[in-house]
């Protein structure tokens, strides 16, 4: 092998984790819409690379899901039948994992000690594999969070383990695209970091809002009910508001996507589409806002959800990008 060839591979290898990530991230968002997530109570890193094989094996995974709030208190009803088809999300979204898990570990230990690698490419080699090793823990940590005393997973970790592949799949994609250099302002530059942080926390909320299932109330826009902001507003406490409410959680992510937009049209005014990655970036992000609109207005559409997770990806992932290559 040369230096070329190992090239090549290594951005075969980025490409590859980046089509299993979308993949992941996909797959998860259906998981989590058909509260598919907690249908498999145990975490068998080996053992769990096998489904139920027999009617006996089906029979006391479901008496283990029987145990938790899930079933006791919203799916009593469910029979064999319906319990296998929210396991199988379930089952494909594990095994994905650990496929995404074997992809880039064990290739990132072979360019790590590679005799070509420099040294970003041993140093993103270990990132990749510490955040995707961490992600599978923080994923387990969610699931843990609905097994005892909810009938959901925590938002707050939801929001962990969301953000946190999201930051995976940046990292990635900003090795794999090699953009070059944007020059801008100063000041521009300081406005689009404040856009990016914007941005995140506004995925967090995004987070917030599909965790406590907040888009199933107040399904109009521009209004909440007969005023722009929700009735709850004035009878919260502050941290009822920012964390636990489900209007007004879903107040601030309306905000916050209103907000985006506003910073949105004073980067245009700066000259953000001159350069083609500008102009990806502003048709995601008005793709995003009409999405999130659709998925609100039809009452969580799943398909559109799903979607509106994945544009929030490939958002983030832009953003992240075109933060890293602006130059003065």
């Amino acid at each position: 092998m040369n230096r070329e060839n190992y090239k090549t591979l290594y951005n075969f290898w980025l490409g590859t984790s980046l089509f299993l990530i979308t993949c992941m991230v996909i797959i998860g968002g259906y998981t989590r819409l058909t509260g598919s997530g907690l249908s498999i109570t145990e975490w068998s890193l080996i053992s769990g690379i096998l489904p139920p094989l027999s009617e006996t094996a089906w029979q006391e995974m479901f008496k283990l899901y029987k145990q938790i709030p899930q079933y006791t208190e919203v799916n009593f009803f469910m029979d064999l039948a319906g319990f296998k088809k929210i396991f199988w999300l379930e089952y494909i979204h594990r095994l994905l994992g650990r496929l995404i898990g074997l992809v880039i570990i064990i290739p990132a230990i072979y360019f790590y000690l590679s005799k070509f690698a420099n040294k970003q490419d041993k140093y993103n080699s270990l990132l990749f594999t510490i955040l995707v090793m961490l992600q599978g823990a923080i994923g387990w940590f969610m699931v843990s969070s609905g097994l005892s005393e909810l009938t959901l997973v925590s938002h707050y970790r939801l929001a962990l383990h969301l953000l946190t592949a999201f930051i995976l799949y940046a990292l990635i994609a900003i090795k794999f695209f090699n953009i070059t250099k944007i020059k801008q302002s100063e000041s521009f530059k300081k406005l689009f970091l404040n856009f990016y942080i914007l941005l995140i926390f506004q995925i967090i909320y995004g987070a917030f809002v599909a965790g406590l299932h907040a888009g199933y109330i107040y399904n109009e826009f521009p209004l909440m009910g007969n005023n722009i902001y929700p009735k709850e507003i004035f009878f919260v406490s502050i941290t009822e508001f920012f964390l636990t409410n489900i209007a007004t959680i879903q107040f601030i992510h309306r905000v916050t996507a209103i907000l985006l937009l506003v910073i949105a049209a004073i980067l245009i005014y700066k000259g953000i589409l001159k350069v083609v990655l500008g102009q990806a970036l502003i048709v995601l992000l008005t793709l995003q806002f009409l999405l999130g609109i659709s998925v609100l207005v039809t009452i969580i559409n799943i398909h559109l959800a799903v979607l509106h997770q994945l544009f929030a990806l490939l958002l983030f992932t832009t953003s992240s990008i075109f933060l890293t290559r602006i130059k003065k």
